[in-house]
């Protein structure tokens, strides 16, 4: 089975303000100093062409009781349920098909170091576990990841896609790639998720952003914006209570 993505502007915009704020300001009420992973479910609407099953992603809700640390995020179930309830009634033409998560890196040395744009093996194994979005999505649930990190230097780019599932972009001195997989059930009747190369996905980001050259984000007061210590680990993921 072949798979295409497409988020929505409004989808991206959301993950990407999430995904900067944990990475800058971290977890306020812990770990303060340090830049931590957030969490949001996702909702949008899926159909069949062919031999293709096309999903249109294009709200998400950022879990704020979502326990964040600088190498996983604890979602809470409640929430997600409440969240679906809501979103059942507010607009019954969507539904919850999966969840989004970040990946923060200092620079672009340690991310081609980790592959950090890529899921976890702890990631895929944590979707295979959770009955909530597979209930919801009816057994065929999306799992984004957005991967952030520093530029040191900033040039012109463009919104580009790294692999047919990972689109990649710059938004001042903010590097990000979002990385999508879809999961399944086999004829045995296992759940199974696509992976992060030769991925039967293709990722598609409507509009395209313009970094230039020497742009940086600023602070309210003008300065740049506060740089947390990353504390990289081997075992990035997201963990259910």
């Amino acid at each position: 089975m072949k798979y295409k993505v497409r988020i929505s502007p409004t989808l991206l915009e959301t993950m990407t303000l999430a995904a900067i704020e944990a990475y800058c300001y971290g977890n306020r009420r812990k770990q303060k100093n340090t830049a931590v992973e957030t969490l949001g479910y996702v909702w949008g609407y899926r159909k069949k062409e062919g031999g293709v099953t096309i999903f249109y992603l294009d709200r998400t809700s950022v879990s704020i009781s979502a326990e964040r640390e600088y190498h996983s995020v604890t979602p809470n179930l409640d929430a997600a349920m409440l969240k679906n309830e809501v979103m059942m009634r507010w607009s019954p033409h969507l539904t919850m098909l999966g969840d989004f998560h970040s990946h923060p890196y200092s620079n672009l040395t340690e991310v081609a170091a980790e592959a950090g744009y890529n899921f976890s093996p702890e990631d895929m194994r944590e979707l295979k576990l959770n009955d909530f979005i597979w209930e919801q999505s009816g057994d065929n649930p999306v799992i984004l990841v957005i991967a952030v990190c520093r530029l040191g230097r900033v040039r012109d780019s463009v919104q580009d896609n790294f692999r047919n599932n990972i689109a990649r972009f710059a938004i001042g001195d903010f590097q990000f790639w979002l990385n999508a997989a879809v999961g399944y059930v086999d004829g045995e009747d296992k759940r199974c998720v696509t992976g992060n190369t030769n991925s039967d996905v293709h990722l598609s980001v409507e509009g395209w952003y313009y970094n230039e050259a020497g742009g940086r984000v600023r602070s309210a007061n003008g300065g740049p914006m506060p740089k947390l210590a990353v504390k990289q680990s081997n075992s990035r993921k997201i963990k259910r209570k």
